[in-house]
């Protein structure tokens, strides 16, 4: 990291339940953890970060990350955010998101994959389809976010 950005955080996600799916993707694959990546924006705490997951890289439609490593979370967005939310309260949260059914999963479990990290651009889109998409249907009363 660059420690000239105090605007742009890493956060390290470690010790996940061994039962849990996600801790056994990252031991099929030899990880320790799922790394995030923080950006506040600079009215923050009125506005809320931009959290993504850096890496490794998500099967789509797991643990409520997209495609491009967006978190789909109303906290996240200008909506859902409140300025009294701490850092951890976020990091936790977003935590708690990726054991939510259906609960995230790696895409490649190989040992020896390579894979590139998610980039902010890629998060970004994410964000933004989310806040579009979710301001028009609401974030639980449309058929297409319920499931069974």
């Amino acid at each position: 990291m660059d420690e000239a950005d105090l605007f742009l955080w890493e956060a390290r996600l470690y010790d996940f339940d061994k039962a849990d799916p996600i801790a056994q993707d990252l031991s099929k694959r030899g990880l320790a953890c799922v790394t995030l990546r923080i950006r506040f924006p600079s009215d923050f705490p009125s506005q809320p970060p931009f959290v993504r997951v850096l890496r490794p890289r998500m099967k789509a439609g797991t643990g409520f990350v997209m495609r491009g490593g967006g978190i789909c979370m109303e906290l996240l967005t200008p909506q859902g955010w409140s300025p009294a939310t701490s850092l951890n309260a976020v990091i936790m949260s977003v935590r708690s998101m990726l054991l939510c059914e259906p609960a995230a999963r790696l895409a490649n479990t190989a040992r020896d994959a390579r894979e590139h990290d998610y980039d902010e651009e890629e998060g970004r889109r994410d964000a933004t389809f989310i806040e579009r998409t979710h301001s028009k249907h609401g974030w639980t009363n449309h058929k297409m976010f319920k499931t069974s």
